[in-house]
């Protein structure tokens, strides 16, 4: 089977939200976001999300700051692997 003009993807993938200055912006548009792995399954895509946010705890924070904000880990979303345009 040959697709033309489509490429097509299956499972979910693991979204980044876009850094701003203070850090990701989970309230940007999906469009700005970035995919950061692909998986076959939901439950194996919230595995790694929740291991890699646990994993980064206080990355991107200062010594004085008990917040996460910087984090780049921090916001990351599974969405199901829609099929997706080839670039123009």
């Amino acid at each position: 089977m040959r697709i033309v003009g489509t490429l097509l993807l299956s499972g979910w993938l693991l979204m980044a939200p876009p850094m701003q200055a203070g850090g990701p912006d989970p309230a940007a548009p999906m469009a700005a976001w970035r995919p950061l792995l692909r998986f076959e399954t939901t439950a194996e895509c919230e595995a790694t999300k929740m291991r890699l946010e646990r994993e980064t705890v206080g990355v991107g924070n200062t010594a004085h700051s008990h917040r996460n904000d910087t984090n780049p880990m921090v916001g990351l979303r599974c969405i199901p692997a829609d099929p997706i345009p080839p670039p123009k």
